[in-house]
């Protein structure tokens, strides 16, 4: 697919039926299908003239698969889905990427238009609705400003954490923590971030962005995460119930991550017989400009020491850093913090492919007692002598991985 822009006016798309199909079946895992994607049974017109205007453009890139077909909708409620991660501009170029893999590095930001308010889940909209109605209640748990979002029955629907409250912040309601382990302000778009970087595989629940909501404090902007059902906490009963999968999962997820804080009241159980099923939550200390502080407690379970499954490693084999970092480039994490999560993902999938297992993996990227430089930093230092900051993304991408097969066998 080609794009060219014509200011103020119309995307010209120029499309390959081909190109278009093939694109469609590697749409990211970002956009959680339910179903296979199916090839389109109609065939997309050669030029659409698409006016710079949410309804249009989101009316015109349906057609472009046919909505009418049965086969089809699967396609388009799922893009539908898609879609609510993206919130303005930049989320909007990742949406428009998954017609087509060229798009994002071809089109412009600056005339892109807003996301259609259709697109957008029950769940945004009701959980804003409630959070104007002043529908919630402060959370006795944690150390920031986090609110549980009720519906009229009082029923729980979603978690609000806003910005302004987050540990750390002016207006945190508890003022408990000084120093955060990462400086407030960039939590809750962290919480997005989790979301996205999961595609759906440890079960990070839905997270969004919400921006200027009108509360009884003034207008608060922050996170919003679906409410999940669950039986507590994952410290309040024994390992031995987990499940192998489900902290192999997580675990993958949190060393992506870089994650600072993962420890058993961040982890959610749902009971199934004898065994709990996990759940990931609170996300706000991932993805540092650095490199030293992670922090995770599923590394002492005898799960971490087990092998991964095939189908683990299928996954962590289609994992695409480069289009990762693209993703998170839109929700605006800033670049240094991308190379993070650039070097912990060459670094898992090299030692996953080669036999080492959780355990082994995550000892690489902590400290010992004793606080000397973990091995991942010493890697690190090892592949950019002068530091990685003046060297973009796809470049320590390709250093890293390069050093990482020679050292580690």
């Amino acid at each position: 697919m080609e794009v060219s822009q014509q200011p103020q006016t119309v995307l010209v798309f120029r499309l390959d039926v081909e190109d278009l199909v093939a694109d469609l079946h590697n749409i990211p895992k970002f956009f959680f299908f339910q179903e296979p994607i199916r090839t389109p049974t109609a065939t997309p017109p050669a030029e659409i003239h698409v006016p710079l205007d949410s309804a249009a453009l989101w009316d015109r890139l349906q057609a472009i698969t046919s909505a009418n077909d049965a086969q089809q909708s699967t396609i388009w409620s799922s893009l539908r889905s898609g879609f609510c991660l993206l919130k303005d501009r930049l989320y909007y170029l990742n949406a428009l990427a998954a017609l087509s893999a060229s798009l994002l590095q071809k089109a412009t930001q600056n005339t892109l238009p807003n996301l259609p308010e259709q697109a957008k889940t029950e769940f945004e909209l009701k959980a804003r609705e409630y959070i104007e109605n002043d529908q919630i209640v402060l959370c006795p748990e944690g150390v920031g400003g986090t609110y549980f979002i009720q519906d009229p029955d009082g029923e729980k629907i979603g978690i609000f954490k806003p910005v302004d409250e987050e540990p750390g912040a002016a207006n945190n309601p508890k003022k408990l923590v000084d120093t955060p382990l990462l400086p407030a302000g960039g939590g809750a778009i962290r919480e997005v971030a989790a979301f996205a970087l999961d595609h759906g595989f440890a079960g990070v629940p839905p997270t969004y962005l919400v921006e200027d909501v009108p509360t009884r404090f003034g207008p608060k902007t922050g996170s919003i995460q679906q409410f999940i059902p669950n039986d507590g906490e994952s410290s309040s009963v024994g390992y031995s119930s987990f499940i192998t999968e489900d902290v192999h999962r997580i675990g993958i997820l949190d060393i992506r991550l870089f994650n600072m804080d993962r420890n058993g009241e961040n982890i959610l159980i749902s009971r199934q017989g004898d065994q709990h099923h996990l759940i990931p939550i609170d996300h706000s200390y991932i993805l540092p400009p650095h490199l030293n502080g992670a922090y995770y407690e599923w590394m002492y379970w005898p799960q971490a020491k087990r092998p991964f499954s095939q189908e683990t490693l299928d996954f962590l084999n289609k994992i695409d850093p480069l289009a990762d970092a693209e993703l998170l480039r839109g929700l605006g994490i800033p670049e240094s913090n991308i190379k993070t999560m650039v070097v912990t993902t060459v670094l898992l999938q090299h030692c996953a492919s080669i036999g080492k297992t959780l355990f082994e993996i995550a000892s690489m990227m902590c400290r010992d007692l004793s606080q000397a430089p973990s091995r991942l930093e010493n890697l690190v230092e090892t592949a950019f002598p002068n530091s990685m900051e003046e060297l973009d993304v796809a470049s320590v991408y390709a250093f890293f991985r390069s050093l990482v097969a020679k050292e580690i066998k």
